[in-house]
Formats: C-alpha cells, structure tokens, sequence
C-alpha cells in the first residue's frame, strides 16, 4: 500500500496554483515536493507561433526586465513574427 501524504502547505485543495510531486527526501522519507507554473510563450498576432528572441518566462519575472530584454530590435518587434514583417 502507498504511504498517505499530507500537503506541506495550509492550502489542501488540488488546484492549479497548488501543484505537488512526489519525491523521496535524502533521509528516506516520501514527501511531497511543489512544482512551478509552466509559462506560456509570447506567440504571434497573425501566425500564433511563438516569438523568437523573446524569453518564455512569469509575469512577475517579465517585468524585471528592462524593455531591451522584452523585445526584438526591429518594427513590430515583441509582437509579430519575422516572417509577416517582411510581407508587409
């Protein structure tokens, strides 16, 4: 039989922001471990593909950035992909 795990943290339902997995601690012991959101990449307003040059990263994190950093040097940089640049 599986050993029983309680969360570590005081919020107890399987949410979206409250995802857990399974780990064994140094010790021996089963616990569980939290896991980060996965972000999604900034993608194209015409293609939907994601944008090259640009870091796929959590909005806490974009904004540290400076703006160098959150955008391709060129017309229509963060938004649009390379290719649709060039038909227009």
């Amino acid at each position: 039989m599986a050993a029983r795990l309680t969360y570590r943290r005081k919020h107890t339902y399987r949410t979206r922001s409250n995802h857990v997995r399974r780990f064994h601690t140094p010790g021996g012991r089963l616990a569980y471990q939290y896991t980060d959101k996965k972000t999604s990449p900034v993608i194209c307003g015409e293609t939907k593909t994601p944008l090259n040059g640009i870091p796929v990263l959590t909005k806490q994190c974009w904004m540290k950035l400076s703006r160098k950093q959150r955008s391709v040097s060129r017309p229509y940089g963060g938004s649009l992909n390379g290719e649709v640049v060039r038909f227009r």
